[in-house]
Formats: C-alpha cells, structure tokens, sequence
C-alpha cells in the first residue's frame, strides 16, 4: 500500500538524509513536501492532507510536539524523528505511530512504514464500513456485517447485541446464531441508529427491541430474546432505564 508523506525537519541535511532513506528503503512512500518549520507544514499538511508526517521534534518557533497537538483532528499518522529520547512518552500520548531517533536506523524506518501502512488499511476499512452501514442503516432496515468471508447482510431488527472479544466483536441473532466480525464496539457505537442500540457496558451494545426484561442491581441486567443475560455498567443504567420507558 502506497503513503503520501510530508517531511518535517528544521534542519536541511536531515530532511535530505530521511528522503534519501525513504526512497531508498521505502519505495512505497511517495513525499508531498519536505518542511523546514512547523508554520510551512502546517499549509501543506491542510493542502495535501498526508498519510503520514514524518515529523522533528526540537525546531525554531512551534516544536513537532505543538504542531501535532494542533493537528490532532487530521487523519494523518505521525511518526517522530528526532535526536531527543526524552519526549518519547509525551509523544505516544499523542497517539504517535512510531518515535524514531537519529540517525535513523534503516531497519526502523522500515518498520514505521509498515506500521502506517496497518494503520491506513484500518482507517480505511472504518471509512468502508461507515459506508457500508449509512448505506444500509438510513432506512433502518439492513446491515452489512464485515466478516472473514466477505459481507453479510443482516436485518437491523434481527440483530440482538454486538459482544466484545478483544478485537473482533460477535454478532448474536436473534435465531440465537453468532457471527464474528473484525471490528471493535466503539466503531460500530460511532454509526449505529442511537434509537434502537444503546451501548449498556463496555463489551456490549444491545439492541433496545430484543430486551426482554431488566433485573433490577447495581447496574442491573438485562435479559434478551435468544435467551443471553448481560449486564449493564453503572453509568448506563439510568440511560437504559429512559430507553425502555419509551418503548
């Protein structure tokens, strides 16, 4: 998978020696620009909107730390190169792909790549899926399940909870058949119909029509129609609660 990239680098010799690596190690890298300051990167990170930024920490005026801060809401992943280890934490907290030093070690530079590489191939197959489930979902009627072999395609209504397994979520019908597909609970709560799904607890999203009744606790639990008993998180339970009066 090709990466559009900008460069980041306050220094001319450094920006240099990371193309001549890029090409040389990373064929796949296309760069857009290479920026000697983050005010120069900043018009050409909102001109090309980059896959990835390979991105100096240490530079005159805004440091690569305030300029990622600042570009949080892009879509660009950020790898730091830098000759400073001190801010490798803070770096990661902002959700950095990869921290590498200088001079770049070949083998590491490979492997950031590759890292943005995954990291596009998921976010592209969450643009699909949101697709996928807006084009199915405007009419309340039908989902498409992503699944190892392809794309199911579900009634909205049969569908009775999303349970979290790590990664992968499973899909209980209400036939009491269980499918599993690669997508975490949080991607699925960003596009499903608020009406009828309410996220009840970390690892589960019910679907409001198949509850068929709720046990009274802490958070309490719900029982639904193919039978499976869940819980519900504390925090959620008065959210449920207006959820089922209005039913």
């Amino acid at each position: 998978m090709n990466l559009r990239a900008i460069i980041v680098d306050d220094e001319p010799l450094a920006r240099e020696n990371l193309r001549l690596l890029l090409e040389s190690y990373c064929p796949q890298v296309h760069i857009l620009a290479a920026c000697k300051n983050a005010t120069e990167a900043l018009t050409e990170i909102n001109a090309h909107h980059p896959d990835v930024i390979f991105l100096d920490i240490q530079m005159p005026g805004k440091s690569g730390i305030e300029l990622a801060e600042e570009i949080q809401h892009q879509k660009s992943s950020i790898v730091f190169v830098t000759a400073h280890d001190e801010y490798a934490i803070r770096a990661f907290r902002l959700s950095a792909i990869d921290y590498l030093l200088k001079p770049v070690d070949p083998k590491q530079l490979i492997q950031a790549v590759h890292k943005c590489q995954n990291e596009l191939q998921i976010k592209i197959s969450k643009e699909q899926l949101k697709l996928y489930l807006s084009n199915y979902a405007q009419t309340d009627e039908q989902i498409a399940l992503p699944t190892m072999s392809g794309l199911d395609i579900c009634r909205l209504a049969d569908v009775v909870c999303f349970a979290a397994d790590e990664s992968y979520c499973e899909v209980w019908m209400a036939d009491k058949s269980k499918k599993v597909i690669s997508r975490k609970l949080g991607e699925l709560e960003e596009i499903l119909p608020t009406h009828n799904f309410v996220r009840l607890h970390k690892s589960y999203i019910v679907n409001i029509k198949h509850i068929t009744k709720y046990i009274k606790g802490e958070g309490g639990q719900v029982v639904l129609s193919n039978g499976e008993t869940v819980d519900v998180s504390r925090r959620k339970k008065e959210e449920l609660l207006q959820h089922l009066h209005r039913i």
